[in-house]
């Protein structure tokens, strides 16, 4: 399957400089340059198996960099687990809880599953399984069952979070927490990068599915 033309991935990758990471960059993923395409079609969610389309104009896909800790923070918010505290403009703080869809990654965690990975009828059962779950979760427009991908307890390692949600609410969440975190940027345009809906559900596929397909980038 593929994810983005080799035109699309560009040949370089960096981070948005509004976000304090330190140390060694971790290696990306060829779709990783992604968000940095023009943004085609982001405002449908394809789902190839079913030839249906859905549209979401509020709901976008952005992506973070966020070490472990944040990481798992962060997915247990996104999807509800965990409250906000929100300044009202009446002054008064309010407990408020989100529910978008969530996506993670880290090499890690993919460094796992290689090892995980042995050629048998049990395993080719099991990412068969993922694939079909993938599969009903985009075309369903499921949100339970896009996030039951994602379990941070199981989470290694520093990697992206993607997200699937209204970018004013996003910010809301955002500037509520400490310490601030940030959306990654477009590399060309310095705006919130966006990856569009099919882009997405083609990466998530292929690495629910087939995780030794993909090929990890020294420098991206």
């Amino acid at each position: 399957m593929q994810i983005c033309n080799d035109a699309d991935l560009g040949t370089e990758y960096t981070f948005p400089q509004n976000q304090n990471i330190t140390g060694k960059a971790p290696r990306l993923l060829p779709c990783s340059s992604i968000a940095s395409c023009p943004d085609q079609g982001s405002d449908l969610i394809t789902t190839s198996q079913t030839g249906e389309e859905k549209e979401y104009p509020d709901h976008k896909w952005y992506y973070m960099f966020l070490r472990n800790r944040e990481l798992k923070r962060y997915i247990e918010i996104f999807t509800g687990r965990r409250a906000v505290m929100i300044n009202t403009r009446s002054g008064i703080r309010e407990e408020r809880y989100f529910c978008f869809k969530v996506f993670s990654y880290t090499s890690a965690d993919h460094k796992r599953r290689f090892e995980r990975c042995p050629y048998s009828k049990e395993e080719y059962a099991a990412r068969r399984e993922s694939a079909f779950a993938v599969k009903e979760a985009f075309a369903t427009g499921s949100v339970q069952k896009l996030n039951a991908l994602t379990d941070e307890k199981e989470i290694t390692g520093d990697g992206y979070l993607f997200v699937c949600a209204p970018l004013d609410e996003l910010n809301l969440i955002l500037a509520h927490l400490f310490p601030r975190q940030y959306l990654a940027k477009d590399r060309n345009s310095y705006s919130v990068a966006v990856i569009p809906h099919r882009q997405m559900e083609e990466f998530i596929y292929l690495y629910e599915s087939m995780p030794y397909n993909i090929e990890l980038m020294d420098k991206p």
